[in-house]
């Protein structure tokens, strides 16, 4: 039995690692049982990782405070059998105040790298795979050289609340193509294949 905990402040964060998860697994040839709790509160949190032994812990540490992290390793590093933690994080900076905890061992990856190097890292952590030195090399830079027009700002924001292409073309009175267009135009612009990977770009690095 595989345990997976999944913690993070945001809903599309939560499901879309809930979705990847369910589906590495389902894929899986010699299929084995997962258990996956998906945690919407810190304290919520707390008593999964108290409860559970060698779990495999998902964690989105963004707009956790230190004591907040300080605490959730020190709860890791007191079961009897250590846990492993794929810590989600917004940007290399971040990691200033984490050097207490690196003797638990820990997967970093930061929300701008591509979703093509995410679901790769968490297949590897959560079958317990060494992660493959290819897939480090992935580019994790934004085009950066393609700001959004001040109309694709509007969709931008529209598209974000998960709202269908119909339905922005109805707010902003343009056709379903020319919204389709637009969202399109986005994603290649923040070089992303769909919404979960528009919503971490946006969340490190906001719209331009």
């Amino acid at each position: 039995m595989s345990n997976i905990i999944i913690f993070s402040k945001y809903d599309l964060i939560r499901y879309f690692f809930n979705e990847i998860i369910t589906e590495i697994f389902n894929n899986q040839s010699n299929k084995s049982d997962v258990s996956i709790t998906i945690c919407y509160s810190l304290s919520d949190f707390y008593e999964s990782i108290s409860q559970v032994d060698n779990a495999r812990i998902i964690l989105d540490a963004d707009n956790l405070n230190k004591l907040d992290l300080l605490y959730i390793f020190s709860l890791i590093s007191n079961k009897a059998k250590k846990s492993n933690v794929f810590l989600f994080i917004k940007e290399q900076n971040a990691l200033n105040s984490l050097g207490e905890m690196r003797k638990i061992p820990t997967v970093f990856l930061y929300k701008n790298a591509p979703l093509e190097l995410l679901k790769r890292m968490l297949e590897d952590f959560v079958l317990d795979r060494r992660v493959k030195k290819r897939d480090l090399k992935i580019s994790s830079q934004l085009k950066g050289d393609c700001p959004l027009t001040p109309r694709e700002k509007e969709v931008m924001h529209l598209i974000l609340t998960g709202i269908s292409n119909a339905d922005i073309a109805d707010l902003l009175n343009i056709s379903h193509k020319t919204a389709s267009a637009h969202r399109m135009k986005i994603y290649r612009k923040y070089n992303v294949n769909n919404l979960m990977g528009l919503y971490i770009q946006f969340k490190h690095d906001g719209v331009r």
